[in-house]
């Protein structure tokens, strides 16, 4: 497990599998075994390794609670509820089972009884982070975005994650920061990261990372295995599963270590460094990349001209940045929406790109991914 921790999968597989063996009705090894299938996306696995917990001892509250989990990452409520429940039989006071509870209950339409449950986890743990985010993003798609603003502010007061609820908040209160903090980003693709894939594909016609791809082959003539390339916001590795492994070097940088843990799976990457892209970019001997690409990264920064600066500093001559915004029709150069994300004026955008040196080659208007239902605007 400590190798699990640190991101070695691999090894942690191959340790936990001997502890199994040696102790094939040790429940501890086998949820922790079922934990890294969970983590290298082979839920059948880990399913299969639970289900064995759970006929070794039914009455094991840690066995229903990661029943239900896998349940409902795939949608499968019913079987959810079913856990969640006995878990709660059991454990009346299990906050995490509670709140997961919440969660099914909200993806059937059941919004009082969602609320009600988040409510009940935030009473059994104070400090249960997911709790106070749950409830307040269900009040925030209610438009009730006063309360949602004061469940983010009740977590900050018993020292929830600050840069994620402090985000929160200030994107309710109209607030217009110049970028997300990196704890609100890494918070949440950390969460994310397990079902980030499935969920952009299936539920949000999500395909900018193919566009993307594309766009650089057209602008490189198809000659991708001479280009050095880095991939700001990297994700789970869509970009880079579109690009492929033909690249001279491509490079991935994101905040969250659980979205990178994804991507090293993909096996196109070369290196993948967590960390601040600025930061990193800002590292890089002058001249020594051909190409930056990022998909729905910029909807995080608010402020864009100390990055593109960041970004031509490291391009060669010729080298190609290609990205992608959400778009705002009027105001401000950019705006914090609701969402936890920037808008920004093409405008703002053309001057901030002239300023740094940078020729704009070509700009279209498309509909990045679909939002409750709604297309999302960006250029």
């Amino acid at each position: 497990m400590a190798n699990f921790r640190e991101g070695d999968l691999d090894r942690a597989r191959k340790s936990l599998m001997r502890a199994v063996l040696g102790d094939p009705n040790n429940l501890t090894y086998l949820l922790d075994y079922g934990l890294v299938y969970c983590e290298l996306r082979r839920f059948d696995k880990a399913h299969l390794l639970y289900r064995q917990a759970a006929f070794l001892d039914p009455n094991a509250p840690e066995v229903h609670y990661r029943l239900g989990n896998l349940y409902k990452q795939f949608g499968q409520t019913e079987s959810a509820l079913q856990h969640y429940n006995k878990v709660l039989e059991l454990e009346p006071r299990n906050a995490r089972a509670s709140n997961n509870r919440g969660a099914v209950h909200e993806m059937c339409g059941r919004i009082e009884e969602a609320g009600r449950d988040y409510r009940l986890a935030i009473e059994l743990d104070s400090r249960l982070d997911e709790a106070y985010l749950n409830l307040g993003r269900l009040l925030d798609s209610q438009g009730d975005y006063d309360a949602a603003a004061k469940v983010y502010a009740d977590a900050l007061a018993v020292g929830g994650n600050a840069d994620l609820f402090n985000h929160l908040r200030a994107s309710l209160k109209g607030e217009n920061p110049d970028k997300a903090a990196p704890g609100y980003v890494r918070s949440m693709f950390d969460d994310a990261a397990l079902h980030f894939d499935e969920h952009l594909s299936q539920n949000l016609g999500y395909s900018l990372p193919a566009l993307i791809a594309d766009r650089l082959r057209v602008l490189c003539n198809g000659q991708l295995e001479s280009l050095v390339v880095v991939d700001l916001g990297c994700g789970t590795g869509l970009v880079g599963a579109q690009l492929g492994a033909g690249l001279r070097h491509l490079t991935g940088v994101d905040l969250s270590p659980r979205m990178l843990d994804q991507a090293d799976l993909r096996g196109v990457y070369k290196d993948l460094v967590e960390g601040d892209a600025e930061k990193y970019l800002q590292g890089l001997k002058p001249g020594s990349v051909d190409a930056v690409v990022c998909a729905d990264t910029l909807i995080y920064l608010g402020d864009l001209a100390p990055l593109v600066k960041a970004v031509t500093r490291c391009l060669r001559s010729g080298g190609a940045f290609l990205f992608s915004i959400e778009t705002l029709d009027s105001g401000d150069s950019y705006a914090l929406q609701k969402t936890g994300r920037f808008r920004h004026q093409p405008s703002y955008l053309r001057a901030v790109v002239a300023e740094a040196g940078l020729q704009l080659v070509s700009e279209e208007a498309i509909a990045l991914r679909l939002e409750r239902g709604i297309q999302v605007s960006g250029m």
